[in-house]
């Protein structure tokens, strides 16, 4: 941890994150997801769309974001926020991944623009 770089709350966020998804993209993790999507219990949730939700301290987050046009909001919602990579964004929302790329992108430079 280094202080000069951020907050200690930050940093913490951001090794849970990052252990979050190598434990996502893991062998492991895929091979149960095969596993229980074969299974007869499985539930289908293709057309269900996920439902964000900010905790009370990221307000400011999530009013810069809401600023966000929807087309940009809801690829940084599902790379940032779900952890799914751009070529998982790409197939969810049937777009080719350099339109994923540069709305991401853009929507970043948005939201620095916004902060500001």
């Amino acid at each position: 941890y280094d202080s000069s770089k951020g907050t200690l709350f930050t940093w913490m966020i951001n090794i849970t994150r990052n252990s979050c998804r190598d434990y996502f993209r893991s062998k492991h993790y895929q091979i149960q997801k095969l596993i229980s999507e074969n299974s007869i219990e499985s539930i289908n949730t293709d057309n269900k769309k996920p439902h964000v939700t900010y905790q009370d301290e990221n307000y400011e987050l999530r009013e810069l974001t809401q600023r966000l046009g929807s087309k940009y909001k809801e690829i940084i919602d599902l790379v940032y926020i779900f952890g799914y990579s751009q070529e998982e964004v790409s197939t969810m929302l049937d777009l080719p991944l350099g339109t994923i790329k540069t709305r991401s992108r853009t929507a970043i430079k948005i939201l620095r623009e916004l902060y500001s």
